[in-house]
């Protein structure tokens, strides 16, 4: 099927089993061949996870379905928060937007000691990405080859990024990407929904 450009596409259907919506918050932040933003995505990721889902589950009890998880489209990196459930998207849209802003603010309030723990947690997260057996490497050079980006060292590049990461930087890329994609969605409207 093709649309005009502009224009969206729904298919609506009844069901009788239960109502379902569901909510996605996608942040696009930066180039998949960029180490440096890649690696912030995963442990952004890796820091979120947990919170997120107790929060948002747990404590608001918003879906059945809740978490996140790093996308990769094509040549960029997307962090994405899912909820489904039976709550509107719009009210459970604002519950998301709460949780990113009390998580910036843990991030901007964490100590030291805290940014080397994830790091180092981070650190086997990472090693365990890297492809170590032939079957491994088989299928990072078939990903990449496939999706056209032909990086076959990326794993090891984020590593050496990781090394290197300072707490700045990881305080200013959390500031920057969710104070610009919140202006994003709130001031310009770009969210679409379905239910």
């Amino acid at each position: 099927m093709i649309t005009k450009k502009g224009t969206d596409w729904l298919y609506e259907f009844e069901t009788t089993d239960h109502s379902s919506c569901a909510a996605l918050y996608l942040f696009q932040f930066g180039l998949i061949n960029d180490p440096f933003q890649s690696l912030m995505g995963l442990m952004l990721q890796q820091m979120s996870y947990y919170p997120f889902y107790n929060q948002i589950r747990t404590n608001d009890e918003l879906g059945y379905d809740v978490g996140s998880s790093t996308v990769e489209l094509l040549t960029t990196n997307a962090l994405m928060f899912h909820v489904q459930g039976p709550r509107h998207p719009a009210y459970v849209f604002t519950k998301i937007e709460a949780f990113l802003d009390s998580f910036v603010k843990k991030v901007n309030s964490m100590s030291k000691e805290s940014f080397n723990k994830y790091k180092k947690t981070f650190a086997s997260v990472l090693e365990n990405r890297i492809p170590h057996t032939f079957e491994q490497k088989s299928e990072v050079f078939e990903e990449e080859i496939t999706m056209r980006r032909f990086d076959f060292n990326r794993g090891e590049k984020m590593r050496q990024a990781l090394t290197n990461l300072r707490f700045s930087e990881l305080k200013r890329f959390v500031n920057v990407c969710f104070s610009f994609f919140k202006i994003l969605y709130t001031k310009f409207k770009t969210r679409k929904e379905f239910n």
